[in-house]
């Protein structure tokens, strides 16, 4: 997680459980919940992954009304991660914001980020 050069919360660690990128991506979200401690301001969450950003704006609500089952009539996956994300963004009211960014193409913080990914990987 990639807050800015030199910055005490840029995060390099390795992912608990199952190594999968959409893991990776939710988790890196619920650590940038964590780590930012001030809940009056904004926190735009910069990220490559419609995955997150679209189950964040829309999906997760529906499944949790649906008994988090997804239209396909099929548990959803990452239930546990989607549920903490979820509660992480509650308990900061309506001050989160995903922006999505393309990934691999030159954007700076985005590069670092996946830099960080990639150390913590390999721990």
């Amino acid at each position: 997680m990639f807050w800015g050069d030199n910055d005490s919360r840029n995060l390099s660690e390795r992912l608990p459980g199952d190594q999968t990128n959409n893991r990776a991506e939710i988790y890196a979200v619920i650590r940038a919940l964590e780590v930012c401690k001030d809940r009056e301001r904004m926190l735009e969450i910069m990220t490559d992954s419609m995955y997150v950003i679209n189950a964040h704006q829309s999906w997760c609500e529906k499944w949790e009304r649906n008994g988090w089952i997804t239209v396909r009539k099929e548990p959803v996956k990452h239930k546990e991660l989607f549920l903490r994300m979820t509660e992480l963004v509650r308990a900061r009211g309506s001050n989160v914001k995903m922006v999505f960014v393309r990934g691999h193409d030159g954007n700076y913080g985005n590069e670092q980020a996946d830099q960080l990914a990639k150390m913590g990987s390999l721990r």
